[in-house]
């Protein structure tokens, strides 16, 4: 063999290791760091690989990477981060990731009936009101508890909070009895908000390509289904999201029949 064979060899066995070095996978371990409060349960998604784990109680992961993969962390307290495994991560089969809890402010306002519908006006209109007397300037009991839906607070005259009057003339009318369930549906609706409130817009658009105006519309079709109620009963949040992956691809090919 001469020497420009030789060389010719060497290059082709040289990529060839270098290929099979890009295309294998390895686990490599993580650790979430940072000044966010709570680092448990939050989601990481690979992004060619289409997987996911989840972080444990000490913010500590372990994910199944490839060179040039993206790892995207995901969570309501900080948003979003993307990391690039790149070959000192591959190397060392360690990664360190600092997440930054994303603080949002916003001045509590109240806004009056009689708007004009001129945000200049109206703006000036409640910053003017803003000296009137009321229950947090009295500093009066409850003045800072949020106000209550219809629907709440329909629920709440059919407990006994409102006092013994109230539950007796609940019970002699049947009321009680007669809306059970909707004091259930209430229930439910509680549950249904805390775990989609637990995922970041991310996982619904990105993840599980849910266009942002179907959101809503896709946890409705997850609601229908009897065996949401029974998976979220298991407090099993691995669980709960290939749950909620299985009815997205299943909402994305209803979608697509019609």
């Amino acid at each position: 063999m001469n020497i420009r064979k030789k060389i010719s060899f060497l290059i082709f066995v040289l990529a060839f290791q270098l290929n099979n070095y890009a295309q294998s996978e390895t686990f490599i371990k993580g650790q979430i760091v940072g000044e966010i409060e709570n680092k448990e349960n939050i989601y990481i998604y690979n992004k060619r690989s289409n997987n996911f784990t989840l972080s444990d109680t000490k913010g500590s992961f372990t994910s199944l990477v490839r060179l040039n993969d993206t790892l995207i962390f995901s969570g309501i307290q900080f948003g979003e981060k993307k990391i690039i495994i790149d070959k000192l991560k591959i190397s060392s089969k360690k990664i360190i990731v600092e997440l930054i809890e994303v603080i949002y402010e916003l001045d509590e306002i109240s806004l009056e009936k009689n708007m004009t519908g001129s945000l200049i006006l109206d703006l000036k209109k409640v910053k003017d009101n803003s000296s009137k007397v009321n229950a947090v300037s009295l500093k009066l009991p409850y003045a800072n508890t949020p106000k209550k839906t219809p629907f709440e607070f329909k629920i709440y005259t059919l407990s006994d909070n409102m006092g013994p009057i109230n539950n007796f003339i609940n019970k002699v009318s049947g009321r009680s009895k007669k809306n059970k369930k909707l004091q259930t549906i209430f229930k439910k609706d509680n549950q249904s908000k805390e775990v989609f409130s637990s995922y970041s817009k991310f996982i619904y658009t990105d993840v599980l390509n849910i266009p942002k105006d179907e959101i809503d519309t896709f946890i409705i079709y997850c609601e229908d289904d009897d065996e949401f109620w029974k998976v979220i009963k298991l407090n099993d949040k691995i669980k709960i999201l290939n749950f909620i992956i299985s009815k997205a691809k299943a909402y994305k090919k209803r979608i697509i029949s019609k």
